[in-house]
């Protein structure tokens, strides 16, 4: 329960976090002010990373956030474009400005996702393996929760009606990977960056689920 007691900035920060996206998660249910809220959605990833710097020192590294940015955005160019990663799926206009039909912010929600599961995990086990391997299954946890809102809101839609198997298997694959190139870093995540962010995002899609 001491991680949870609000002692600093970072617990504010991360406070600020979760209630920012409660209040996301409200506005979209609301049909009144469901469009003002979805135009919204990319600033919130947005200012979401900026609250994470208050755990991870961006001066120390900035070239391990912009390889892991490009490795999300460059995977999702490839799925968007052949279908073969993920499936056949297309990116809607509710995630802001697009190239070549991917919403530059998703590489940001990778490595806001990657960041916060290493971070969360890294605390739970101390074997090195380990943090990977469940930090990489706590993304696809978390894509099970994340897809029917995102489909719903037109973050993204797929050619057929339910999600297939190989979107799974590909974000446990990709997450793999980045968690491994964070290993290998050996970078320094404040613990509280995993509890809050996780948290966060488990407000907005849990509610959002029951509430759709």
């Amino acid at each position: 329960m001491k991680l949870f007691q609000i002692k600093n900035t970072k617990d504010i920060i991360g406070v600020l976090l979760v209630v920012m996206h409660l209040a996301g998660a409200i506005g979209l249910s609301n049909e009144y002010s469901n469009k003002f809220f979805l135009s919204l959605v990319p600033y919130n990833l947005l200012f979401t990373f900026l609250l994470c710097l208050y755990y991870v020192s961006i001066k120390k590294y900035y070239k391990l956030f912009i390889l892991l940015f490009l490795i999300g955005y460059i995977i999702e160019l490839i799925g968007v474009k052949t279908g073969f990663l993920f499936g056949d799926y297309l990116y809607g206009d509710t995630l802001g400005q697009k190239i070549f039909g991917v919403p530059l912010v998703i590489g940001l929600n990778w490595l806001i996702l990657c960041l916060a599961t290493f971070s969360l995990c890294s605390t739970v086990f101390k074997d090195k393996w380990l943090q990977v391997l469940f930090a990489s299954i706590l993304m696809v946890l978390l894509d099970f929760i994340i897809e029917p809102v995102a489909i719903k809101f037109s973050f993204w839609s797929w050619q057929n009606v339910s999600v297939p198997i190989q979107n799974y298997i590909m974000w446990f694959f990709v997450s793999l990977v980045m968690h491994f190139i964070l290993l290998y870093y050996r970078i320094n995540i404040h613990h509280k960056l995993g509890i809050y962010v996780i948290l966060s995002q488990l407000v907005f899609f849990v509610y959002l689920l029951f509430v759709i």
